[in-house]
């Protein structure tokens, strides 16, 4: 059986459809009710983990999971040991640069030599 890392959040109704398209179901992880973290598609042929989506390269990479959905940026940003095996043309991601209303730069470009930029992708960052 294969285990499949699913992630939390904006992704996951677009992956459960996109596993749906080859009959795997796991459209329990959409029900507000649900508690499971863990389940097993009607078939028995593959088991959903639903994790959140940071987590999703580390379940991968570790073997805890064969295949996982995640966002580009979350690889390029932590560089985990595992195969992209492609774009699944869904999700999106955009990183913005935003300063004060007051401040005279209306550019990324027109900002000091070696100024400082918060943000929790750091290595995105610096390309």
């Amino acid at each position: 059986m294969i285990t499949i890392a699913l992630p939390k959040g904006a992704l996951l109704s677009d992956s459960i459809e996109l596993f749906k398209g080859i009959g795997l179901d796991f459209s329990a992880f959409l029900d507000s009710k649900n508690r499971q973290l863990q389940i097993t598609d009607p078939t028995n042929t593959a088991q959903g983990l639903l994790v959140r989506a940071t987590d999703v390269p580390v379940y991968v990479e570790y073997g805890q999971a064969q295949l996982g959905i995640v966002g580009y940026d979350l690889l390029l940003e932590k560089s985990p040991e595992v195969a992209h095996l492609g774009d699944l043309n869904f999700g999106g991601c955009r990183m913005s640069v935003a300063v004060p209303k007051t401040s005279p730069y209306q550019n990324p470009r027109e900002l000091p030599p070696n100024s400082k930029i918060a943000s929790k992708f750091v290595n995105c960052a610096k390309t």
